[in-house]
């Protein structure tokens, strides 16, 4: 039973960010960590192109060693936009992970009042990240995880994505988790936003 009434607090309390006109003036660094993932490629970078909404926004492609070809087809895909810079990541070191040290290369980089990291299989709604980035702000927050919507099309991803949503939405309790009197943070993977300010403090 509890379970359940956690669940269906989250459904009704979750905050949705949507996808209307709205002007952000921090500037953003994007970083989208990618090994071997040509097939999502196209689709990736079409939608980071048509991002809006966002005065100063820059988008680091960063190559984690990919040996199917990505690498060259991110030089081509991005080669006329100077938003996008491709960076080669160095060999990975002993003791990191190979995601994690992709950014690390990408976070080092930027200077930027918000950092957003995605992966290469979420496709983004024209203003997705300008309404992420105001409900930052607006929250007051210094971690944002957003959750993408699921598309599941196999009948093994039919029956397994549910269960993962599942295992969050039941037992975490979000809103208290986003209270100021909480210092835990939840987050998934896909989808994560920084206010750059709390790196330095």
């Amino acid at each position: 039973m509890q379970l359940l009434l956690n669940a269906l607090a989250n459904i009704y309390l979750i905050r949705r960010a949507k996808n209307i006109a709205v002007t952000i003036d921090h500037s953003v660094t994007v970083l989208i960590p990618l090994r071997n993932e040509i097939e999502n490629l196209n689709h990736l970078i079409d939608s980071l192109r048509f991002q809006r909404g966002i005065r100063e926004i820059h988008f680091y492609v960063i190559d984690d060693n990919s040996t199917d070809g990505t690498k060259e087809l991110a030089q081509q895909l991005i080669k006329d936009d100077a938003r996008f810079t491709l960076i080669s990541s160095r060999p990975l070191p002993h003791d990191w992970l190979g995601k994690p040290f992709a950014l690390q290369q990408g976070f080092l980089k930027t200077k930027a009042d918000v950092i957003v990291t995605i992966d290469a299989d979420v496709r983004l709604q024209p203003y997705a990240i300008a309404q992420s980035v105001s409900l930052l702000y607006t929250l007051r927050f210094d971690f944002l995880s957003c959750y993408p919507k699921q598309i599941a099309i196999t009948a093994s991803e039919r029956i397994i994505q549910p269960l993962l949503q599942w295992s969050w939405i039941a037992t975490v309790p979000l809103r208290i988790l986003a209270s100021w009197r909480s210092q835990r943070c939840f987050g998934g993977k896909s989808w994560l936003y920084w206010n750059s300010a709390s790196r330095r403090t």
